[in-house]
């Protein structure tokens, strides 16, 4: 239901601009759409048919904490800002 939602929204949205996938979705540039497969690969298989649990919320988490390294004030002031959402968090222990 909610992916259903989703995706009507994205639909009214990307209307103006958007370029049809291979699987029938719509996207705003054509690079994005390997990521349809990735995200219905992932709701089907690793979060148990959609379900919002431990699984899901892990990943939540780890999302949020390996982009939570990036600082926009400290870019700005040519200082190293960390790479946010770089994949460092499952890289260093």
């Amino acid at each position: 239901m909610a992916l259903a939602v989703t995706s009507a929204v994205q639909a009214a949205v990307l209307k103006k601009r958007s370029i049809t996938c291979p699987d029938g979705s719509l996207a705003s540039n054509a690079v994005c759409c390997k990521f349809f497969a990735l995200a219905t690969d992932l709701q089907t298989n690793l979060f148990d048919g959609g379900k919002c649990d431990e699984e899901a919320r892990e990943v939540l988490r780890l999302t949020f904490h390996d982009a939570a390294g990036f600082s926009p004030a400290l870019a700005v002031q040519g200082l190293p800002a960390g790479g946010g959402a770089d994949g460092s968090s499952k890289l260093i222990p």
